[in-house]
């Protein structure tokens, strides 16, 4: 299969897949719709019913897209099921790695920002909050379409990870899939805890003003949890599956623990935690140093617990974080020998270092500007 031909196959494919998928999505969404005011808007959350133009759309996308989607698979499969030069090649290829990574991408967007609705319509109702006019039987028609599509595409790049030694960018671009969304998952669920956090000590305090009406905590509090959820799940899918390909580093032909883009991975953590620490401990030291100045703009116990504790609080999650991933970072590179230990420990100094630095940039330039003002204003009296 020549590069032409598999591109044509690929991008066909892509894009009937993404008619089929909108077309089985709408169709769902009607049935699951109409079950709902079946069995009452109160129980299920369905509102009104669908025109016949939402079902004939539905019907024609999926009529159009299964065929030709079908066709063309069928088409690639053969492509890639031999054990000829053709074969290896369409594995080997970037255009079928790039077809699964965004397949499986696309996937993931329309799934997570689903099943954060969803849960965030669960846990309001569990709580007795208003669901905003959330239709969850959108979220689940979603969910109940993308998630099979990701599966087979995870499933489909997994074995091809694992049949043959890949090289160049048949082997980069699933990497960079599964570090780039290991990450995503995790800030989803170090932010999802830090807003917990936040919204608990507000809640504690009790100062006024923190929002309308005695539930106003609740709803945050909805958003963070189904963030956490989601989050702790893709974080566990895909970093289940870099544990995974190390495990099958002989059979993949490549440590995936000595490659840049792991290493990227374990420095962007480190690094969005330690900014993360660093400005939230900044601001409770600068508020610190106004209480026992005398200027601060908060008055009494409540004040000094949302502006002085709370901030190294709400900065606990990212700190586990990157805690966490540093010392697996440092026992996997002593694992792999002495030189690889000393390369890990000089790139967590160099990000300390860069951070620090930052901060004193920062910190010294507001010194300087604030002196200029004050030279300025004492030249004008």
């Amino acid at each position: 299969m020549d590069i032409a031909k598999r591109l044509y196959l690929y991008v066909v494919s892509a894009v009937s897949l993404f008619v089929l998928s909108m077309g089985l999505y709408n169709l769902v969404a009607v049935v699951l719709g109409e079950l709902a005011d079946a069995l009452g808007a109160n129980i299920i959350g369905g509102r009104g019913s669908v025109g016949r133009e939402q079902i004939s759309l539905a019907i024609a996308l999926v009529a159009v897209g299964s065929p030709v989607f079908a066709v063309h698979w069928v088409l690639i499969g053969r492509g890639w099921r031999g054990s000829d030069d053709s074969a290896r090649n369409d594995r080997h290829s970037a255009i079928r790695a790039l077809h699964l990574g965004l397949a499986t991408t696309v996937a993931l967007v329309f799934g997570v920002f689903a099943a954060i609705d969803l849960l965030k319509y669960v846990f309001g109702t569990l709580l007795g909050t208003d669901p905003g006019g959330v239709r969850p039987t959108d979220s689940v028609a979603l969910l109940l379409v993308a998630t099979p599509v990701w599966w087979y595409h995870q499933r489909r790049r997994r074995i091809d990870v694992r049949h043959a030694r890949l090289s160049r960018a048949a082997a980069w671009i699933p990497r960079l899939h599964r570090y780039a969304w290991a990450l995503v998952g995790l800030m989803l669920l170090v932010g999802g805890l830090s807003q917990v956090i936040e919204t608990l000590m507000s809640v504690l305090i009790g100062r006024e003003g923190f929002g309308d009406g005695a539930d106003w905590w609740l709803v945050p509090l909805t958003s963070s949890l189904a963030r956490v959820i989601v989050g702790a799940g893709l974080f566990w899918a895909h970093a289940d599956d870099a544990r995974r390909a190390i495990g099958d580093a002989e059979l993949i032909g490549e440590d995936d623990r000595a490659s840049a883009l792991r290493a990227t991975y374990f420095g962007a953590v480190i690094l969005v935690a330690l900014s993360d620490v660093g400005v939230t401990v900044a601001s409770s030291l600068a508020e610190l140093g106004r209480w026992v100045l005398g200027v601060s703009e908060g008055v009494g116990t409540s004040a000094f617990l949302e502006l002085v504790i709370g901030p190294p609080l709400v900065a606990i999650p990212f700190a586990i974080a990157g805690w966490l991933h540093w010392t697996a970072w440092r026992r996997e590179a002593a694992g792999r020998s002495p030189v690889a230990l000393a390369a890990a420990e000089r790139l967590t100094l160099h990000l300390t270092a860069a951070v620090g630095i930052i901060f004193l940039a920062v910190g010294t330039a507001q010194l300087l500007g604030r002196r200029l003002v004050a030279q300025r204003v004492n030249k004008l009296v």
